[in-house]
């Protein structure tokens, strides 16, 4: 199931079970060059879990948390390892209008 990219993010939604309940992880498909997404170091291949301790049980949750902007701390797994990154969404035009994501 594809969805929209977060910002300077390209994601494939995967639907999983986890314990008893649905999840959505992000996988990420592309990041867009010269996007503070790319200074964050997310790479292609992260699986992006969660944002803020909350777990996505909806592909839209992602773009929900983001679109409010501000700090956030972005749970993902890199290499089948947990990495938890803090980062600091600036909404606002780049260029082609996209959104950017600072480290």
């Amino acid at each position: 199931m594809e969805t929209p990219p977060i910002p300077g993010v390209t994601f494939k939604a995967v639907p999983l079970q986890i314990d008893s309940r649905r999840a959505v992880v992000l996988r990420i498909q592309d990041i867009v060059l010269d996007t503070k997404a790319e200074v964050a170091s997310l790479l292609r291949g992260d699986v992006i879990i969660g944002i803020d301790g909350e777990v996505f049980s909806r592909p839209g949750d992602s773009q929900d948390r983001l679109e409010k902007g501000g700090l956030v701390h972005l749970e993902f797994f890199r290499d089948a390892k947990p990495v938890t990154r803090e980062v600091v969404i600036l909404l606002g035009p780049l260029k082609e209008g996209r959104l950017s994501a600072a480290a």
